[in-house]
């Protein structure tokens, strides 16, 4: 009982019996660590155990020269609720050079000691405590000791920070714009006056010069103090009470000049002496020999209130009082990706829509590093669109959606953004979406055949929505050079209900009666659909991963998430990796043919005879597009070199087959036959043929030659 720290916890031996307890009988089988003797406190609830360690000093001696001995005493502290809360390990030599060394806590977590104890699990080492055990628990604080003296106990991932417990307040920053701003400085040395303001129940610095003349309550100065030069290598493990304290810093001189520097300028705009501050904020940044823990850079930052008497002027302040504040760094987009695991190079977007689904999908983003978004909505929030947009603030009704998606990404990333609001509709105006990546999830038919329309459109578009009453969430990516496009990719799936009863169940289901809509805003124009908030979540939450993943592929991709909240056991995911198009342009349209149906056609270009086949697919009469996923070639055709009279077996029924499973999307379109010369040009017999069609549509013939191809549109409306 030789050391301080036993008179400052005013120990006195127990007397009840603590042999079954299991941490004693832990310690006594690990040959390491020995009891010397069990004690209360008349200061502090809980149980205190005395106890010796045996430490292998290595051959070349302790790491860095630390003076560790090959015995060292320690103390065991338990608390009242142990175990649910794990014992503390507190070295108990007076002098245990505590500033050489890392991983300590300034205090015991939960109560008011206020000794150094050793760190010994990065977490939460209560929940580390109670699923691993005692023995665990000795085994570790062996090991802290062995990776001391061997130089193992701080790894590459960092130095370690101040820490400050029970601090007066929060000070947050940027610390990415304030090690730019150090890296910059002309000085190596250095000061400046920053605008530090109250945001909330933290405060928070800027690299914003202070004006003096704009002095308020919440906008005050702060003395921003470095040194680029020298390294600090002492560890910081005690709590700073008077500036002395601080004065072990190479940077506290430059705190003492911007003091004097912002007492000067501030005497020319505050005349009545009574109303000068008693009181500055400090920041210093310490240089550390490698990249600070919970940082970017090789500086850690101390902030503090110091008192001072502005009006006496004293020379030296080495007594006045320091308040410790705790630092904590701002969110940035590099923070974002490091946590998100998204650190990859990342292209500006173009937000289409940002209501439910949109909201969250621009959010869920900009949290993985996509900070920079153009965003285009023209509608309003209102109060309704609370239940289940982004914004979750009453105080933003009637604002602009897309200006409050803008403001949630900028509130978060600040400076780090170059996300801009378009109050605009895009159906209406010319908008040059001129972004490497355009997410449309506006639900919006219109908009959905506008995108696919559009020419000067190079980046990829994404689709996101929902059908089916909140059950079907469908995602489109573009492929390659915009082939397929969205629509094509919309018509694909369609054409997937052949095969997929996931798809034919969302196309044959009444999606008025699943979507029971609801009036509840300004005007008959102001509907909403019965959906809830958790379920729109689901289907938004996996958009990000889709565009991380699937964008900038050959093919396009169709990811369908189908989310049932009353048969959750049936949740699945289904993935469709869609090739490109065959394209060919005709006057005012345009044909797509699936590439796999294409490639099946060309072959019949081989025989010595024609052949012929009918088109499925479907035709829009907005693009004037006819897109084509499917084909079939009649058995009963017959063939000779020369021509070819279509079969009919089989075929209204497969016709009605298609159009029955999809819901009439995809059906009849057209037809093909091949020459067996080089030519595609019509014979008399074809020109016959073709006007002899009478279906009162629209109908595509193909004709293909051995080098050439002509499509017909026939209009027979």
């Amino acid at each position: 009982m030789e050391f301080e720290i036993y008179k400052r916890l005013e120990l006195q031996e127990i007397v009840q019996n603590t042999e079954k307890l299991d941490l004693v009988l832990a310690i006594e089988q690990n040959p390491y660590i020995s009891i010397v003797q069990i004690f209360n406190s008349k200061k502090y609830p809980g149980l205190f155990l005395i106890a010796t360690i045996d430490i292998c000093i290595p051959t070349n001696g302790v790491y860095k020269g630390l003076d560790i001995r090959d015995k060292e005493e320690i103390v065991f502290y338990l608390p009242t609720n142990y175990p649910l809360s794990a014992p503390s390990v507190i070295p108990a030599r007076d002098d245990f050079p505590t500033n050489l060394i890392p991983h300590l806590n300034t205090s015991v977590s939960g109560t008011e000691i206020k000794e150094l104890n050793l760190c010994l699990y990065r977490g939460d080492v209560n929940e580390w405590f109670f699923q691993c055990g005692v023995y665990a628990f000795c085994d570790r604080v062996v090991g802290w000791f062995s990776d001391l003296v061997n130089g193992e106990l701080i790894h590459n991932d960092g130095f370690e920070n101040v820490r400050i417990t029970d601090p007066r307040d929060i000070l947050c920053m940027d610390y990415k714009a304030m090690t730019n701003y150090i890296k910059s400085s002309k000085d190596n040395q250095g000061f400046e006056i920053f605008n530090i303001k109250r945001v909330g129940l933290y405060w928070e610095l800027t690299t914003q010069k202070f004006d003096y003349a704009q002095r308020t309550d919440k906008n005050i100065p702060c003395v921003f103090a470095f040194d680029r030069i020298m390294p600090e290598t002492d560890y910081i493990v005690n709590q700073f009470n008077t500036f002395s304290d601080v004065e072990i810093f190479n940077s506290a001189a430059q705190v003492k000049k911007g003091i004097r520097r912002y007492r000067a300028q501030s005497l020319r705009y505050i005349q009545n002496a009574k109303k000068l501050p008693k009181e500055i904020k400090v920041v210093i940044a310490i240089k550390r020999p490698m990249q600070v823990l919970g940082t970017f850079d090789k500086f850690d930052y101390i902030a503090f209130s110091l008192d001072f008497d502005f009006e006496s002027n004293p020379a030296e302040f080495g007594d006045s009082t320091v308040y410790n504040y705790a630092t904590i760094g701002l969110v940035n987009k590099e923070l974002a990706e490091k946590i998100s695991g998204t650190e990859f190079e990342k292209p500006d977007i173009s937000m289409i829509g940002v209501g439910a689904i949109g909201s969250k999908v621009s959010m869920h983003l900009a949290k993985m590093g996509y900070v920079n978004q153009k965003i285009y909505d023209n509608d309003c929030l209102l109060p309704h669109n609370l239940i289940r947009h982004e914004e979750k603030s009453p105080f933003m009704i009637g604002t602009s959606k897309a200006l409050v998606a803008q403001e949630n990404i900028k509130g978060l990333f600040r400076e780090d953004t170059k996300s801009s609001m378009e109050k605009v509709d895009i159906l209406a105006d010319d908008v040059d979406l001129d972004n490497e990546i355009i997410i449309d999830a506006t639900a919006s038919e219109r908009c959905l055949n506008y995108l696919s329309s559009k020419e000067k459109i190079t980046g990829c578009v994404v689709r996101t929505e929902i059908f089916t009453g909140g059950i079907v969430g469908a995602t489109f990516v573009e492929g390659s050079n915009r082939n397929p496009d969205i629509y094509d990719l919309r018509v694909t799936l369609w054409h997937k209900a052949i095969e997929s009863q996931g798809v034919r169940d969302w196309l044959l289901s009444n999606e008025q009666e699943a979507n029971i809509e609801l009036y509840i805003g300004i005007g008959c124009s102001s509907d909403t659909f019965v959906l809830d908030d958790a379920t729109i979540s689901n289907h938004a939450s996996i958009v990000p991963h889709i565009v991380n993943k699937y964008v900038g592929c050959n093919e396009g991709t169709i990811v369908l998430n189908y989310f049932d909240k009353n048969s959750l056991i049936e949740n699945h995911i289904q993935l469709f990796e869609i090739e490109s198009f065959e394209i060919f342009e005709l006057k005012d349209w345009c044909i797509h043919i699936k590439k796999d149906v294409w490639d099946n056609v060309k072959i019949y270009l081989n025989d010595s005879i024609e052949n012929m086949g009918i088109w499925l697919g479907t035709i829009n009469l907005y693009l004037k597009r006819i897109v084509i996923t499917d084909t079939h070639i009649p058995n009963d055709n017959r063939r000779t070199s020369g021509e070819v009279i279509a079969g009919t077996q089989g075929v209204d029924e497969l016709i009605n087959e298609y159009e029955e499973m999809t819901n009439g999307l995809i059906g009849y379109v057209g037809e093909w036959h091949t020459h067996t010369g080089d030519s595609a040009s019509p014979s008399s017999k074809d020109l016959v043929a073709f006007s002899q069609v009478e279906l009162g549509r629209i109908t595509l013939m193909t004709i293909l030659g051995k080098k050439e191809v002509k499509n017909f549109i026939l209009d027979k409306r």
